[in-house]
């Protein structure tokens, strides 16, 4: 297990993401330059991610656990499925419930701000590796999801060819905001015994060509200025590729003891 120390007090996580400017100017070490920007890449990201799921009934409820202003919330609706969201940062509720009225809420899976069982899927996208409390996390998860629901999580993965190629310059070493980091078998042991792993496979997500070398520059040790510059001269958000940043998508059920 892997872990950031020293690291924002927990008190304080809702403040480090609550202000607006977190969602658009918080640059490569908090969050992306523009979430906004980003959203039409990250709706494809979620698409791409929640379309392998069993096909579920009509009114299918999913939470989207730290959804941020709502890209999940879209990729969500656009399968069919009832979607929530919960979120810590108010500026990003605000945005998502102008969209999706009704549906998002502020605050954490312990407020227990939903009926027990509720729902069908709860998606965790590049969140549980900002959780304090993992054991907790996944007491409050089974609490929330129905007997045969579906836990998606994708996170970076320790043991990713990237991640052991770059080493210290990972690019999923964002400080301080990342304080949990994960292989298959330390992110089962997290959330065990409420669930149990049911696939473990390799993801990434869709990005832009200047993002992705401006990235790629940052992991390097000699040469990354070159690309840094060269992203430069590609209009931001195009063209879109999909690439493996070294993170990993499981899917876990509830234990049959939870």
């Amino acid at each position: 297990m892997r872990y950031l120390t020293p690291r924002v007090h927990e008190g304080d996580v809702a403040r480090l993401y609550g202000a607006p400017e977190y969602w658009e100017s918080g640059g490569p070490e908090s969050g992306y330059s523009s979430y906004s920007s980003m959203e039409p890449l990250l709706v494809r990201t979620f698409v791409r991610r929640l379309s392998p799921f069993p096909p579920r009934g009509a009114g299918a409820r999913l939470l989207d656990v730290g959804c941020g202003p709502g890209a999940g919330l879209e990729a969500a609706l656009s399968l069919g499925y009832e979607a929530w969201g919960l979120d810590v940062s108010s500026a990003a509720v605000e945005v998502a419930s102008s969209r999706q009225p009704g549906r998002v809420r502020l605050g954490t899976l312990s407020d227990r701000l939903f009926p027990q069982g509720f729902f069908d899927v709860i998606t965790l996208f590049d969140v549980i590796e900002h959780i304090y409390d993992l054991r907790q996390l996944a007491v409050d998860l089974a609490w929330h999801l129905a007997p045969e629901g579906l836990l998606a999580i994708a996170t970076p993965n320790v043991e990713s060819l990237l991640a052991r190629m770059t080493g210290r310059r990972w690019v999923s070493y964002k400080i301080p905001e990342h304080v949990s980091y994960f292989s298959p078998r330390t992110l089962a042991a997290a959330l065990a015994p409420g669930f149990e792993i049911e696939s473990v496979s390799p993801c990434g997500q869709y990005v832009s060509l200047d993002f992705l070398l401006a990235r790629v520059g940052d992991a390097l040790p000699a040469g990354g200025g070159l690309l840094r510059a060269a992203s430069r001269l590609f209009r931001p958000g195009r063209p879109a590729l999909y690439a493996n940043s070294g993170s990993m998508f499981v899917t876990a059920r509830r234990s049959r003891n939870s």
